[in-house]
């Protein structure tokens, strides 16, 4: 009875990422409830594919995922409907950083809020998986915290730039690999026009931001880099494909586009 308790979870939860019909006997017949023999032959082949995919999702989705891209690709608009989406499933690590709290701002949930000399310690014993100085400040993610995050059994999502991105790879203890992924504008134009449209950044900004965004682009063409590239051409397309790779698809989905200064 047990195993068939989970047909409603199975069928809920799974079933439509696939859409198949057949994968809906493939669950039944796993879960006890179809037993006719006379049907085997026919979802043999589906049920063993289905079983591969999802014991590799399931793999994939415990797996932390470091997303990058030029500011302006719109990571932070794919993250907040990801967040919005699905609550209890993602979570972001807690930061350290040796700035004052601002007004609001709670030790332990907004950021962990460190001397200087505390923080220099915690790299001397390689416990960032990345860290980075921004306005005399310091800022870092803890291999701990990370690891915090996947206790609670929700998946762990890290927002880089390339700098984080080189120093991720480079960090020793972070067990098993996590998956990059990059968000990429379609063309340079696109992504120009865009920062434009936010209304809030001076031409010297958006010059500024460019040029930031250039260097992104030529570390994203280093082979083996990232592991999954999606290109932001259409904000629900490409939620669409960024949600199932959050959920654990590690399939790839689009190649970087030439991306020069058209």
């Amino acid at each position: 009875m047990a195993r068939v308790t989970m047909v409603p979870y199975l069928l809920d939860t799974i079933v439509p990422y696939f859409g198949e019909d057949i994968l809906r006997i493939c669950f039944l017949r796993e879960a006890g409830v179809l037993m006719d023999e006379g049907v085997d032959s026919q979802i043999q082949p589906a049920y063993l594919i289905l079983s591969r995919l999802v014991a590799r999702r399931h793999v994939a989705f415990r797996l932390l995922l470091v997303i990058s891209g030029p500011s302006g690709t719109g990571k932070s608009t794919l993250l907040s409907r990801l967040f919005l989406a699905h609550p209890d499933k993602f979570g972001f690590s807690v930061s350290h950083t040796t700035r004052t709290p601002r007004q609001g701002e709670v030790d332990g949930k907004h950021y962990y809020f460190v001397s200087r000399d505390t923080f220099q310690n915690l790299i001397q014993d390689g416990a960032f998986i990345e860290h980075a100085q921004f306005s005399n400040n310091y800022y870092g993610t803890s291999i701990q915290t990370v690891k915090d995050v996947a206790a609670s059994g929700r998946r762990c999502i890290l927002d880089n730039d390339s700098q984080g991105v080189r120093q991720i790879k480079t960090t020793k203890g972070l067990e098993p690999n996590p998956i990059y992924l990059f968000i990429s504008p379609p063309n340079m134009k696109s992504l120009r026009e865009r920062l434009k449209g936010q209304g809030s950044e001076s031409e010297s900004s958006i010059r500024t931001r460019l040029n930031t965004a250039v260097k992104e682009i030529d570390y994203s063409r280093t082979p083996g880099v990232h592991d999954i590239i999606i290109v932001n051409d259409n904000l629900d397309r490409a939620y669409v494909a960024f949600e199932r790779v959050a959920l654990g698809d590690s399939s790839p989905v689009d190649d970087l586009p030439p991306l020069d200064n058209n």
